[in-house]
């Protein structure tokens, strides 16, 4: 067998005890009498005891019913490009929903699934007016190289133990893995519920999401109401949305044109939305996310990521706006070496006598001496009382400091202890 050959569904490969190991194939579970649908197969392999399902590759599979995970399994494709593995979702439906017991029942549920290497989409999703997701997790599961388009989310973890009106579900610990979701109604991916905490996104590449998020519903109400007492709820759009409890971890997101411009719904204009947002008590963090093309020229935009009070941005090429912590990049050489010096920077000193002034100051270090050293000069600012009168001093055992910060730009705010 070459070893660039697709193996066929009994080839058994080097370090194999078995076909079966290699999983079965789709095609091993269609009946002729499913006709274009490969919902029925699905079915019948979830109803089954193999762990594994392999899509074949180069090939489109059609769906005309949610196929919902009770079990955990693997179903893995042959990737997102040339030589994908697609599943064709029927417009206005859920494509893959990894279930919770509540829907399943006791002591069955979808925890531990892994989709890996498949292309979900969606059949004139565009014009759809239900709520329909790539894939839903009710219960916790992993996606490696997965890429979604069309749908009202691309991804949704919604789960929660204790909403009011709602079955108790849990998908705490969702992972996922090199993600692209394009022209979702609302957000590309989003977590939302008390128990969608302590997930994982590692490069999860969002672009032209919230494509439609003022659409309207059958019945000419709004289909992605801001808020809801029950049933699925939609936050103010953004390309990502993190609202659970506690908050996840989003790695290298990137996010670029999160705007409504289909305007289908209410809107008679382009309607620009942020790149992410973290909402809710979510502790977060993004980790060197990058956004672009965010409302370019369109003034009353804010062009950042929205941090809750409890959320962090750490670097990256991204910019932040909120209550959260935003730690990037300041053009600030390294303090501990050797004869740096730092000169001319305005401090503004926690304690003063009389009107504030600028102090100007360097820092350095011997070498061979174990402690920074740091020397200020103030600067009378005109009309300064005689109590502020011009100071020099000179300072020892900053590396001994514990508690000493730089808040803004270098040339803004330093505070000592």
């Amino acid at each position: 067998m070459s070893i660039h050959a697709e193996p066929g569904p009994h080839e058994q490969l080097v370090g194999q005890s078995s076909a079966a190991d290699y999983g079965a194939t789709l095609e091993q579970f269609y009946l002729t009498s499913d006709g274009t649908d490969w919902a029925p197969a699905f079915e019948r392999f979830l109803a089954g005891t193999s762990g594994r399902l392999r899509l074949s590759c180069s090939k489109e599979y059609d769906i005309k019913s949610t196929i919902n995970i009770c079990r955990p399994v693997i179903i893995e494709g042959c990737g997102t490009t040339q030589k994908a593995s697609t599943i064709y979702a029927a417009r206005g439906i859920t494509a893959i929903a990894v279930r919770s017991a509540a829907y399943c029942g006791t002591g069955a549920d979808g925890s531990g699934t892994r989709l890996k290497d498949v292309f979900i989409r969606e059949r004139s999703g565009d014009t759809a007016q239900t709520l329909r997701f790539g894939v839903l997790m009710e219960s916790p599961a992993t996606l490696d190289r997965v890429r979604i388009w069309n749908f009202s989310n691309g991804v949704r973890m919604d789960a929660d133990l204790a909403r009011s009106g709602t079955a108790a579900t849990n998908a705490d610990g969702w992972s996922i893995n090199d993600l692209t979701v394009n022209n979702a109604d609302h957000a590309g991916v989003i977590a939302i519920g008390a128990n969608t905490s302590n997930g994982l996104a590692n490069k999860v590449n969002v672009t032209s999401n919230c494509w439609d998020a003022d659409k309207l519903g059958v019945d000419g109400t709004p289909l992605y109401p801001v808020e809801g007492a029950t049933g699925p709820l939609f936050p103010s759009c953004a390309g990502f949305i993190d609202s659970s409890k506690w908050g996840s971890t989003w790695v290298a997101a990137h996010s670029a044109n999160s705007k409504d411009a289909n305007l289908t719904g209410a809107a008679t204009a382009t309607t620009y939305y942020p790149p992410g947002r973290f909402l809710g008590t979510a502790r977060g963090v993004c980790v060197g996310c990058y956004q672009e093309n965010q409302g370019v020229g369109v003034t009353s935009y804010v062009d950042a990521i929205e941090l809750n009070t409890s959320s962090v941005g750490l670097s990256g090429e991204a910019s932040y706006a909120g209550g959260g912590v935003a730690l990037q990049s300041r053009g600030v050489p390294a303090l501990a070496v050797d004869n740096l010096s730092l000169v001319s920077p305005t401090i503004v000193p926690r304690v003063v006598t009389g009107t504030n002034f600028p102090i100007l100051f360097r820092i350095w270090r011997t070498a061979g001496e174990p402690d920074l050293r740091i020397e200020q000069d103030n600067a009378p600012a005109s009309g300064c009382s005689p109590s502020c009168a011009r100071v020099r001093g000179s300072y020892q055992g900053l590396s001994a400091q514990t508690a000493w910060r730089w808040l803004g730009d270098p040339a803004s705010f330093i505070g000592f202890p």
